[in-house]
């Protein structure tokens, strides 16, 4: 999309800010979601508190990529299904997120 537009033009920064922001989030969410197919390391408080910690950057960044891909939602063909926010479980991860949404 970011060839497609005229160097300079709203469109193209646009193109160019959604690419650099796809470029950090995608990498991330994707070490997130492969650490928690490791095998358990460390004392139960500790194998809790790294799942606790995976499951937390596996919700923000996958919000992060929905909320990316929301101004196409109207559109045909557009997956519902796939494109669902994850909702917060309890009060310290609402915290978490919101910590992290500014």
């Amino acid at each position: 999309m970011l060839d497609t537009q005229r160097p300079g033009s709203d469109e193209h920064r646009a193109a160019a800010g959604m690419s650099a922001m796809l470029s950090e989030v995608v990498p991330l969410l994707s070490s997130y979601i492969r650490a928690l197919s490791l095998p358990p390391f460390g004392t139960t408080a500790e194998r809790s508190a790294n799942a606790e910690r995976l499951s937390k950057g596996i919700l923000l960044h996958w919000n992060w990529l929905v909320s990316m891909v929301e101004p196409w939602r109207a559109e045909p063909g557009f997956d519902h299904d796939r494109w669902k926010r994850l909702y917060i479980r309890n009060a310290e991860q609402q915290a978490f997120a919101e910590r992290f949404s500014r």
